[in-house]
């Protein structure tokens, strides 16, 4: 028990280091994730083989909740601009032409948020954990919660 929780307490230092960095940095930790999970089961750690994993899904769930703010925030900011253009912006480059703002970066990317202008409103979405864009494509409402089918983090606004 006493070396399960050495290598706990270890562990759990690497994920404060990571977890300082802003995303999509912090992200990283998935692959030293993987790694301290394996060593865990191999040497029957059962503290850090319980805890470990959870922490991993703690740190991408932190990310996504940021990527759903920004979605937010940028829908919002594309709602000011309709309602002083009376129409949609072409791409999210036309809310702020001289500099873009920091809240349409794609946490895990940090690239920009995706945009899909449609003829009655608009899809904003993130590629999500995966990093791969599926084009705006939505998780099922009946989806469950282990479903790994590859979607994307999405907010769409229709008139």
């Amino acid at each position: 028990m006493e070396r399960d929780l050495n290598f706990y307490l270890r562990a759990l230092d690497t994920y404060i280091r990571f977890a300082a960095r802003p995303p999509p940095a912090c992200l990283t930790v998935t692959s030293v994730a993987a790694e301290l999970e394996a060593t865990a089961q191999r040497r029957y750690y059962v503290l850090s083989g319980m805890v470990l994993p959870a922490l991993t899904r703690a740190m991408v769930r932190d990310v996504q909740t940021v990527a759903r703010l920004h979605l937010v925030q940028t829908a919002l900011a594309i709602e000011r601009y309709r309602t002083q253009h009376g129409r949609l912006p072409e791409s999210l480059n036309d809310l702020t032409p001289d500099s873009p703002s920091a809240i349409f970066a794609d946490p895990f990317t940090g690239g920009p948020l995706r945009y899909l202008p449609q003829e009655r409103g608009f899809v904003l979405y993130s590629v999500d954990q995966d990093g791969h864009d599926d084009g705006g494509r939505q998780k099922p409402l009946n989806a469950k919660s282990g479903d790994k089918s590859n979607c994307d983090l999405t907010f769409t606004v229709e008139r």
